[in-house]
């Protein structure tokens, strides 16, 4: 999929254009990953115990 413009890039996509347009040290790159995948696991550690839940009921089924 092609995207048409740069307001609706992934993370990851934007992260790997930053670096091919830009000289990011390492510390840039790794702040910047960590801010991306902050929401997951928000995510994961709000609704932990609803996904557990809903991962063994459709083992046990």
């Amino acid at each position: 999929m092609f995207l048409i413009s740069n307001d609706k890039q992934t993370v990851p996509v934007a992260l790997g254009v930053l670096q091919g347009d830009r000289l990011m040290d390492a510390t840039t790159t790794s702040a910047s990953a960590l801010l991306g995948i902050l929401p997951a696991i928000l995510f994961f550690l709000i609704f932990q115990r609803t996904l557990s839940r809903g991962v063994m009921s459709g083992a046990i089924k």
